[in-house]
């Protein structure tokens, strides 16, 4: 991004697990624009295939193939998750769930569209919605203070509640907690 948050900016540390060692590392943000032209036309070739990843661009109305190509980047791209992003060798992409500072303002169609879902168990993913949800029930929130907090029906949060315990085969809030802390959602 040319104009990097200034949060962002502010978190440019992060430890990683190497062989059972953590370690601390340095992140360096640089703008979109200086990312190199390699690793920008590998992303590029994944954005032509991701026919969902382009109607979402379109919805959330970004044109011009520079700005497409980093909004895609930072939609997939753009959290913390102690993976690489990129696989040049394998030709893969670690597309993540994260905390995305465009959320609040990006259409629910180009998220449902865009956003990284998080593998659940047995082939699920949990949606940002339930993502949210999750983080409230792992902050000890009913799901009527979690209805008022999203601004949704209780009887809604009730049903995404059984939707994320079904996913992640939870019987429990603690398991909910369990699998938000193992799989760093919180």
């Amino acid at each position: 991004m040319n104009n990097i948050p200034e949060y962002l900016q502010a978190a440019n540390d992060e430890f990683i697990n190497i062989n059972g060692v953590p370690h601390l590392i340095k992140v360096e943000f640089i703008p979109f624009r200086d990312v190199p032209a390699a690793t920008k036309y590998f992303l590029q070739s994944k954005l032509d295939i991701d026919y969902n990843a382009q109607i979402a661009l379109e919805i959330m109305g970004i044109e011009g193939e520079n700005a497409q190509l980093e909004r895609f980047t930072h939609c997939k791209l753009g959290g913390f998750d102690r993976k690489p992003d990129i696989d040049h060798d394998s030709a893969s992409m670690n597309v993540e769930y994260f905390d995305c500072f465009y959320r609040k303002d990006c259409p629910a169609k180009a998220q449902k569209l865009m956003c990284s879902c998080f593998p659940g168990r047995n082939g699920t993913t949990l949606h940002p919605a339930e993502l949210e949800v999750m983080k409230l029930i792992a902050q000890g929130k009913s799901e009527k203070e979690i209805a008022a907090i999203r601004d949704k029906s209780v009887s809604t949060i009730h049903s995404q509640t059984a939707s994320i315990r079904k996913k992640i085969e939870a019987v429990s809030v603690q398991d909910i907690v369990r699998f938000a802390i193992n799989n760093n959602i919180i």
